[in-house]
């Protein structure tokens, strides 16, 4: 069983991002943008944006979800077992 903490190289590896870092910051003139700058800076970043996709599925999914009931009757269908069959046969096919 290994002891909690870090390994010499996992160590190192830190002090190498925090290095990278620094100079990073020292070639931007030592300060951080702001406003839109700093906004397009963040929307560039690829974890950013995969955030944004899953949030935008996640919403999609649970709008779909929430309204198919009432889309589905209102295209006509009378019977509510039919209507909850058919909305959680189209939820079924979005998973």
């Amino acid at each position: 069983m290994r002891p909690p903490g870090l390994t010499p190289e996992e160590k190192a590896l830190i002090a190498a991002d925090l290095a990278e870092e620094q100079a990073a910051k020292q070639s931007a003139g030592g300060h951080h943008p702001t406003g839109t700058a700093a906004l397009l800076m963040a929307l560039k970043d690829r974890r950013v944006g995969a955030g944004l996709v899953g949030c935008g599925t996640y919403t999609l999914a649970n709008a779909t979800a929430f309204w198919s009931p009432l889309i589905i009757s209102a295209s006509g269908v009378r019977d509510v077992m039919q209507v909850g069959l058919l909305a959680g046969h189209s939820a079924h096919c979005w998973a």
